[in-house]
């Protein structure tokens, strides 16, 4: 498994649907902030994008024929720090770096994650005094399925192209037919305004499990 802080926030999930495959899971993630793209790089010399690119690339090598599950945000490629040049430029990348991925073994691409528009404890705390637990924080299904498109898009089609890559959808898993939940009777299901907490990557267990099949 590999990704960056998102697949940090999913990897109990993903390690309990292995368990109950009687599987295990080797995760080597830490891509904060970064996609895993091929030239994608950011601004700030804090991120180490294209590092992790590489390295990550040599450590897959060292187990041929291991499967490959990948997992990170969507709104990488829509940070503002890149021009619509760059941003095309990383979208046609992405085919080819998946590619590079999966050519000896199954690649399984996640579905980004709903993204909430605000930090979801923070928006439970404000809405307690007044409201109490009655009040779940949801977002209409449609607007959801608006998120990141060019991006899902660039998944799917690198999925059609290549027998050896898998899209995982999770909308499903995290959405009922009008509503995303971003928490379930005043629980939180993120920990901020983009990472699953640990009550809510539960959601994606069985998600996973035909991975370990």
């Amino acid at each position: 498994m590999i990704g960056d802080s998102y697949s940090e926030a999913i990897l109990s999930a993903v390690v309990e649907a292995a368990s109950s495959r009687n599987n295990q899971v080797l995760y080597y993630g830490g891509a904060h902030g970064c996609a895993v793209i091929a030239g994608y790089e950011r601004d700030s010399p804090v991120y180490k994008c294209q590092q992790y690119y590489r390295e990550m690339k040599d450590f897959i090598a060292q187990y041929p024929g291991v499967d490959v599950l990948l997992i990170q945000a969507g709104h990488h490629i829509e940070r503002k720090e890149f021009s619509d040049d760059e941003r095309s430029e990383l979208l046609n990348n992405i085919k080819a770096s998946l590619s590079t991925i999966s050519h000896d073994r199954r690649l399984f691409v996640l579905e980004p994650i709903p993204r909430p528009e605000e930090n979801v404890p923070k928006y439970l705390a404000g809405t307690l005094e007044t409201e109490g637990l009655k009040t779940d924080y949801k977002a209409r299904r449609s607007l959801i399925e608006d998120q990141f498109i060019e991006y899902k898009k660039a998944l799917k089609d690198a999925a059609d192209g290549d027998e050896s890559i898998s899209y995982i959808k999770v909308i499903n898993a995290l959405c009922d037919d009008e509503y995303c939940r971003f928490s379930y009777k005043g629980r939180p299901m993120y920990y901020d305004r983009g990472h699953l907490s640990e009550f809510g990557n539960k959601y994606l267990v069985d998600s996973f499990r035909p991975i370990f099949d």
